[in-house]
């Protein structure tokens, strides 16, 4: 089956809340939705998050990349079973340009097409795993993660809600003012079950700690090991890993999140072993096939990896993420699934947040097993292309 249409929109959720940390403040979402129609008028729908601070795109750059590269090469394919398409996202290489990589164009259009020809030839989004013969382990119950807003107050109250609500697993932000209060604050209120190894805390900088002298940043790291912190993220920028040896082996575990965007980033950090674990995220990393490739180079290799999420991913990208976890269930931690935690409305017809219990729960039905509530989707996409088939693109 050949696609018949491409629509590619840009979309804006409100926050409830504004989500601050050290590389940004967002209170509104900002991502791509590429639907795609095949020719019998099955449609899927997939997503990508472009951020300049993390990947160098913008929205206006994705789209012209999916306009230019991925959707031309993609209208040629007809597909007769799911596995073809699988295989064929599995050989379309990144597109890298001056420093960008152009993965969150690349991921919408994969979840789009993995959600489009799941449903045409009955297969959830997790039967990628078995097409790439991935090697399934033993089911593992897993529990989302909780992150924490920069600089936002934490009593007692909270965290002892949060904990029993179901999360076990925090993570913080800091920036390069070192203020540790919301993990101080944190460690007195769940301090017995943080010792006794109930709750991980984990704390990322994002790049924010680049100026800040290598002795303080040694000295926070005691801190934070004294009070409980499991793993540490990207201190640095993108581009100043060699500095991350210093910390290696004498601190807490480091663990790469900016600095992991394409496959060539995996295999440099692999070879020049300046940290011990990645921040796997699938609009980051290309979309769920390529990530679940470079989980394999990390797996292979010794490395722990985390699944993590994007500010602002709406139930689209959440449904990937389970189906995920449904193919490999050993990352250390797993974020997401905020929906409307943090946003006004969610533009899928399934409730994607996290529930009761913080418990990830597969999905099993065909694609990625979600509809598009199309009155919340009106609302708040703007469409930027159609690209009709043997005609051209019209903006």
């Amino acid at each position: 089956m050949k696609p018949a249409k491409v629509e590619v929109y840009y979309l804006e959720v409100p926050f409830k809340k504004s989500f601050e940390h050290a590389s940004s403040k967002r209170d509104i979402t900002g991502n791509l939705i590429t639907k795609v129609i095949l020719k019998d008028g099955t449609v899927g729908y997939g997503e990508g998050v472009p951020r300049e601070y993390v990947t160098g795109e913008t929205p206006d750059s994705a789209t012209r990349i999916l306009k230019k590269h991925f959707i031309p090469k993609f209208e040629k394919q007809d597909f007769t079973y799911f596995g073809d398409c699988v295989e064929w996202f599995s050989n379309l290489k990144e597109y890298k340009k001056q420093g960008v990589v152009y993965n969150s164009a690349k991921c919408s259009l994969e979840l789009a097409a993995l959600d489009a020809y799941g449903k045409l030839f009955e297969r959830p989004v997790s039967y990628v795993g078995k097409v790439l013969e991935i090697k399934k382990e033993q089911p593992q119950d897993k529990h989302y993660s909780y992150i924490f807003s920069l600089n936002k107050k934490i009593n007692k109250s909270y965290a002892l809600i949060l904990y029993g609500y179901g999360f076990r697993d925090f993570k913080f932000k800091i920036n390069e003012s070192l203020d540790l209060f919301q993990i101080v604050d944190f460690n007195r209120h769940l301090r017995r079950r943080i010792t006794k190894g109930n709750v991980t805390l984990r704390v990322d900088a994002n790049e924010s700690l680049e100026d800040v002298n290598i002795r303080d940043v040694k000295t926070i790291l005691l801190d934070l090991e004294k009070l409980g912190v499991t793993y540490f993220e990207q201190p640095f920028k993108k581009g100043s890993e060699k500095k991350l040896k210093d910390l290696k082996y004498d601190f807490i575990p480091i663990m790469l999140d900016e600095s992991l965007c394409s496959v060539d980033d995996v295999k440099r950090a692999i070879d020049e072993d300046y940290v011990d674990a990645f921040n796997l995220r699938i609009s980051k990393n290309g979309g769920i096939i390529q990530t679940l490739k470079i989980r394999q180079l990390a797996v292979e290799n010794n490395y722990d990896y985390q699944l993590g999420c994007m500010v602002g991913e709406t139930g689209i990208l959440s449904a990937a993420g389970r189906h995920f976890v449904n193919i490999v269930s050993d990352a250390l931690f797993v974020e997401g699934s905020y929906g409307t935690h943090l946003l006004q409305e969610d533009i899928t017809q399934q409730n994607m947040t996290f529930r009761f219990g913080a418990k990830i729960k597969p999905l099993q039905e065909d694609g990625l097993g979600i509809d598009i509530d199309e009155e919340v989707f009106e609302k708040y996409a703007l469409k930027i292309t159609d690209f009709y088939y043997k005609n051209s693109f019209k903006l």
